[in-house]
């Protein structure tokens, strides 16, 4: 291995304030033991036939100069967090022949990024007979999140082949400029306001801590499920919605059954890239949305409809400050008597390519698909799972991680939330929830009195 550090020089500089969700993953870190580096992101890419190291580094170059997070560094003031876009420095470059991917993928992810210090990008080279062909990148979350990383992929494939890629999206200072003029504080207001209306409403079983002041103590399971996965699939081409909305839903279902309540409220985590100006901004952009959804008398067609409309209504109100809605939600904790930070959360972590919603397929096909779903269900897997971190402000916190021909979730769940169920318990009815519902029980109501007396 040699190092063979990247030097860059961009004309684009500054300094200033976080944005909001910035401020949100900048809360996490110091929550988080100091050189923790369970929220470090990694990534590999292919280098094409023909491209050369000086190609590989010029791709590099010009990607950490068109992307101001990749070269920023962030740290605290008396005036609060800042972030600085240098202008000029040096990424660290190993260069490997021969070497193992998965080991050196693993050694490069391993290591915390010190926020203040570090530039947040590190790349190791992979070559064989002297020619490279994989690129392995660690970067940090403080600089940018899941979405980012299909964009900061998809430009250095562009750029590895030659090509030129558009216009680079607004940058993380412009984004923090617009939240401080009178349209962003505008919007955040609506949001806040949202948050307010739905805090005094929804049930305190989905918002109040079950630990009190003991530490966190949470189990874990993980479910892997071809069997959920068709479900899901033909549920959605029956809905005319995307897959992850029927989990989305199912998991709200399953929710206010296990707690009897007659809604579920989850917190997801959300892009937050929803108009033009932001679409491709390349930074730590993500916020929560409140997604509330109540149980209903109606098909399931219909309920999956109302999840669409609940969750866009959610995306709409969920950017703002997030330590002036913590402050909301203590406000809110203390009028109703109740501890806050005891909230469920739902989170799609897949880098995939975004979902589209299938209305053509063919019935028949569709059909004989589902037929086939109860001689899969003996391949589902459910098992206990050491997670990289502990969720911060959860009673329960669902990740899908995987959903094509199979389904892959972990949860976790504070001991004594669920009691005397577990999340292996939850997992496996979720799975049993979304097969019953796609191979022909129709009837929300009847889905949720059969988890709601199991």
């Amino acid at each position: 291995m040699s190092e063979a550090p990247l030097r860059f020089q961009a004309a684009r500089t500054g300094v200033g304030p976080l944005t909001w969700g910035q401020i949100a993953i900048w809360d996490v870190f110091a929550w988080l033991p100091p050189g923790d580096a369970s929220l470090n992101l990694s990534a590999r890419c292919d280098v094409p036939a023909g491209a050369d190291l000086d190609t590989v580094r010029t791709a590099l170059r010009v990607l950490v100069e068109r992307h101001d997070s990749l070269r920023s560094v962030y740290y605290d003031t008396p005036d609060g967090p800042r972030q600085e876009a240098r202008g000029s420095g040096e990424i660290p470059v190993e260069v490997h022949r021969d070497a193992d991917e998965e080991e050196v993928a693993a050694r490069l992810v391993a290591a915390a990024f010190d926020n203040a210090t570090d530039l947040p990008l590190r790349v190791a080279v992979l070559c064989r007979d002297d020619r490279p062909v994989t690129l392995l990148l660690a970067l940090n979350h403080m600089a940018l999140d899941g979405w980012s990383l299909r964009i900061v992929l998809a430009d250095l494939d562009a750029l590895l082949a030659g090509a030129e890629p558009g216009p680079a999206g607004q940058q993380p200072l412009e984004r923090a400029a617009y939240e401080a003029s009178a349209e962003g504080r505008q919007r955040e207001a609506k949001a806040l306001a949202f948050w307010s209306e739905q805090l005094a409403e929804i049930p305190d079983r989905m918002i109040a801590s079950v630990r009190g002041d003991r530490a966190p103590d949470f189990v874990w399971a993980r479910i892997e499920s071809p069997a959920l996965a068709l479900a899901t699939r033909a549920l959605a081409i029956h809905g005319g919605v995307a897959p992850s909305v029927v989990l989305l839903a199912a998991s709200s279902l399953l929710l206010a059954a296990y707690a009897g309540e007659s809604e579920a409220a989850l917190r997801t985590i959300v892009a937050t890239r929803f108009h033009r100006e932001s679409r491709d901004l390349v930074g730590a952009f993500n916020q929560n949305a409140l997604f509330r959804l109540g149980i209903a008398d109606e098909s399931v067609a219909a309920f999956l409809r109302r999840a669409v409309q609940a969750a866009l209504n959610s995306y709409w109100h969920c950017e703002y400050h997030p330590r002036a809605l913590d402050a909301l939600v203590a406000a809110a904790a203390e009028r109703r008597g109740i501890t806050p930070d005891g909230y469920c959360f739902f989170n799609d972590v897949r880098f995939a390519p975004a979902e589209k919603i299938s209305r053509r397929a063919d019935p028949a096909a569709a059909a004989a698909a589902v037929a086939t779903i109860p001689g899969l269900l003996g391949a589902t897997r459910i098992t206990g799972w050491a997670p990289p971190n502990t969720p911060k402000g959860a009673n329960l916190f669902l990740y899908l991680h995987r959903l094509d021909e199979s389904a892959t979730l972990a949860l976790c769940v504070e001991r004594g939330f669920l009691e005397p169920r577990g999340p292996a318990d939850f997992l496996g009815d979720l799975e049993r929830l979304v097969t019953m519902a796609a191979l022909g029980e129709d009837s929300v109501r009847a889905l949720y009195d059969a988890f709601r007396s199991a």
